[in-house]
C-alpha cells in the first residue's frame, strides 16, 4: 500500500510541475515583449477574454492540452504474524498452521487528460481512466506435529478486479508577483 501511495504522489507532483500557466510579463528590460503581446492577436476561441488579456501584456499558454499516462506496478507483500479471533474474543496466532509463501499485488492504469483554459483564471479538465488490479495469494496449511509438520492442503486464490474512473475538475489560478499561480 505504500509503494502504491508513493508512487500516486511521486506522478502527482511531476504533473503538478509540468503544467503550463499565464505569465504576466513586466519590468522595463521586457518593455519590448510586453509591447508585442499587447499588439498581437489572440488565435484561439476559447479562452474567453483571451484577446484582452493579451491586450494587458499576458503571456498566454495553448487554450487547450491533453495528456495521456501509464502508471504500472508490482509489489512483494509479507503477511505474518496471522492471528484469529471469535466475537472479540482471545486472539491465536495460526503462524505455525498457515503460512504464506508468496504475494503479490500487481496494478496498472491509463489515465487520459483533456483541458481547456475556460477563463484566465480557471482551467477545467476532465478524467478518464481504466484501471486493472489484480492480487494473489499462496500460503500453505500445516498440521503441526511433534517433529515434521504436515502439508495438508496449498491455497492459491487469485482476486481480479478491473474499474473505469470518469470526472471533471477545476484548477482556479491567481496572478503573483508577475507569475500565475495555481489552487
Amino acid at each position: 500500500m505504500r509503494i502504491i501511495l508513493f508512487t500516486y504522489l511521486f506522478f502527482s507532483l511531476i504533473s503538478v510541475q509540468a503544467q503550463v500557466f499565464s505569465d504576466k510579463v513586466v519590468g522595463e528590460r521586457n518593455q519590448e515583449l510586453i509591447d508585442s503581446l499587447k499588439a498581437k492577436k489572440y488565435p484561439y476561441v476559447l479562452l474567453i477574454w483571451g484577446q484582452k488579456v493579451t491586450n494587458l501584456g499576458y503571456d498566454l499558454p495553448y487554450s487547450a492540452g491533453f495528456s495521456v499516462n501509464y502508471i504500472g506496478l508490482e509489489s512483494e507483500i509479507i503477511i505474518n504474524n496471522l492471528q484469529v479471533g471469535f466475537n472479540g474474543g482471545q486472539m491465536f496466532e495460526l503462524d505455525d498452521i498457515v503460512r504464506f509463501t508468496e504475494t503479490t499485488s500487481r496494478s496498472s492504469s491509463i489515465n487520459i487528460w483533456p483541458d481547456i483554459w475556460l477563463f484566465p483564471f480557471l482551467n477545467v479538465y476532465g478524467i478518464f481512466a481504466k484501471s486493472s488490479l489484480s492480487t494473489a495469494v499462496a500460503l500453505d496449511v500445516y498440521a503441526p506435529t511433534a517433529g515434521n509438520d504436515e502439508l495438508l492442503f496449498d491455497f492459491n486464490p487469485q482476486a481480479d478486479f478491473e474499474g473505469t474512473t470518469t470526472g471533471i475538475g477545476f484548477t482556479p489560478t491567481m496572478g503573483v508577483g508577475g507569475g500565475t499561480m495555481g489552487f
